[in-house]
Formats: structure tokens, C-alpha cells, sequence
């Protein structure tokens, strides 16, 4: 009866241990696309509050969304585009110089995060 107990539990623990390993993979793969899709990127603030994002030659116009968050290591920026599509950047702190992180810190916290008007359906 004990073998049959030592048996099972190695087994939820391999179980366990395949689970982990495939989770790390997606989330590595995850955040590696994500930092890939953000190469190449320049944010500009205007005063009236809209963002321009230059990636490739290519500029939008665009609304900081209230989803975003702002840390001490890492600040994840949620944007609705002119076009209505949405676009998210992830900047670590250590991507970017250390001043030029603190002052996009210090930009949104005094500036704040305005709610950006949802989709909705007329019912």
C-alpha cells in the first residue's frame, strides 16, 4: 500500500513537473513576442494629452487606456489607436535609460491615466 502511495505521488509530481515546464515555455514565448513586437518603437507625448507612436516610418495617433500599469521595473502601456485598434507596449526599466524611464513614470502619474470610451452595444 505504501509503494501504491510513493507511486501515485510520483507520478502527480511528474504530471506536475511537465505542466510547469510547458507553462514556462508559453510564457517565455509570450514575452518574447511581446518584446519583439515593441522593437523599434518612439513614443511622443503632446501636451493635449494624445500619444504618437512611430514604429517603422509609420505614425499613430493614439489614447493612453486606463489598463495600463505603471511600476518601478516594468510599465505596461495599453493604447486605442485612431482606427480603433488597440496596441500594447511593455518597457523594462532596464530597455530604456534610467532618466528617460523615471520621466515617462513621472509624465503618467502626473498626468493620470484617462478612461478611454469602450465599444458598446445599443441594446
Amino acid at each position: 500500500m505504501l509503494l501504491l502511495c510513493a507511486v501515485s505521488i510520483l507520478i502527480i509530481s511528474a504530471d506536475l513537473f511537465v505542466f510547469a515546464c510547458f507553462l514556462s515555455v508559453f510564457l517565455f514565448y509570450i514575452t518574447k513576442q511581446a518584446l519583439d513586437n515593441n522593437a523599434d518603437i518612439e513614443l511622443h507625448w503632446q501636451a493635449d494629452g494624445v500619444w504618437t507612436i512611430k514604429q517603422n516610418n509609420t505614425l499613430h495617433s493614439a489614447e493612453l487606456c486606463e489598463s495600463s500599469v505603471v511600476t518601478r521595473f516594468i510599465t505596461i502601456l495599453n493604447f486605442k489607436l485612431a482606427n480603433s485598434s488597440r496596441r500594447s507596449i511593455i518597457i523594462f526599466k532596464d530597455n530604456v535609460r534610467e532618466e528617460d524611464f523615471r520621466r515617462l513614470r513621472v509624465r503618467i502619474k502626473v498626468e493620470g491615466i484617462k478612461p478611454v470610451a469602450h465599444d458598446t452595444l445599443a441594446g
